[in-house]
């Protein structure tokens, strides 16, 4: 009792700030600073076990190719710009949405149109539809529920997708949506679940059971669930071209990893050990996306660490 402290602005500088110590002896106060530097795309090759750089230069997340596999769409590093490419990077161009936010675009079987969840401001997350030649975007339904990633029926007339932000209000669901109305519809059976993905064939409905960490299909045809695998914390699915398998992912844990589940017999197999990029520094982004030579694409955060030193006075 009885001290006195005063407190004394030393940098307005510094943002992040991990660590500090103290020198009394020289006066001096040393600061950790770190941040996200930028990021990269890398891709795994499953047959050769190796990484390799994909569209170098350019600070891209969210990648979606098109079913021919010439384009793709990605939304640039900070999700304030949506991009069209040619796959290897050319021909570049913006295709302009007034967003605040935008992630996870999908391209329509056609070509012809992009779906993609985007935050207007003071508005919930929505699922906007835009032409990829250009032109405005449209709300996919109305509503005021917080819609996940879309992806498209194999007839591009429904888009499905699982509600975002919906745990807390209980109101988590896989949800379709009829382009040409904009009726929205709950898929039976599917109440908790989120992150729906539609294979490429149209046959199943992937999805995440978050709170159970568990992955879930749903046969189309015969209108049955079934569970797939167990312990997944990650937040993301991806189908094979051909939809006979489905991929999923554990990034935390003793084992990181990527599943490969086979819809044929069910079996779980490891497809990428991802304690591979603790050797590569910076850290995996819980995306990743499967390119059409089924090669397995991750985001990799690179992180810039300074260390400051700033002259006190003892008072």
């Amino acid at each position: 009792s009885g001290s006195r402290f005063a407190t004394v602005e030393l940098s307005d500088q510094l943002h992040d700030i991990y660590t500090l110590a103290v020198d009394r002896n020289a006066r001096k106060l040393f600061a950790v600073s770190g941040g996200t530097a930028g990021n990269e795309l890398l891709q795994y090759n499953r047959v050769t076990r190796e990484f390799k750089p994909l569209l170098p230069g350019i600070a891209a997340k969210d990648v979606s190719y098109s079913r021919d596999g010439q384009w793709i769409a990605y939304v640039e590093m900070h999700g304030k710009s949506l991009w069209v490419s040619r796959a290897d990077g050319s021909q570049r161009r913006q295709i302009e949405v007034p967003a605040l936010e935008m992630e996870l675009p999908s391209w329509a079987p056609d070509g012809r149109s992009i779906a993609f969840m985007a935050r207007l401001p003071d508005s919930p997350w929505r699922i906007f539809v835009v032409p990829t030649a250009g032109g405005s975007p449209s709300e996919a339904s109305s509503g005021t529920d917080n819609q996940g990633a879309p992806t498209w029926s194999p007839d591009g007339r429904w888009l499905m997708y699982g509600n975002v932000k919906c745990q807390e209000v209980g109101s988590c669901a896989i949800r379709k949506v009829n382009l040409s109305t904009g009726q929205v519809l709950t898929l039976p059976g599917s109440e908790g679940m989120g992150t729906a993905r539609w294979s490429p064939n149209g046959r199943y409905v992937a999805a995440l059971y978050t709170e159970r960490h568990q992955v879930y299909t749903l046969d189309v045809h015969t209108g049955r669930w079934q569970k797939m695998a167990d312990n997944v914390s990650g937040n993301d699915l991806n189908w094979s071209a051909d939809s006979r398998y489905l991929f999923a992912s554990r990034p935390i844990g003793d084992k990181p990893e990527v599943l490969r589940m086979s819809l044929a017999n069910g079996k779980v197999e490891s497809a990428v050990d991802l304690s591979d990029f603790s050797k590569m520094g910076g850290r995996v982004d819980t995306w990743f996306g499967i390119a059409p030579d089924g090669s397995i694409i991750f985001m990799r955060w690179l992180d810039q660490t300074d260390v400051y030193s700033l002259k006190f006075e003892e008072r």
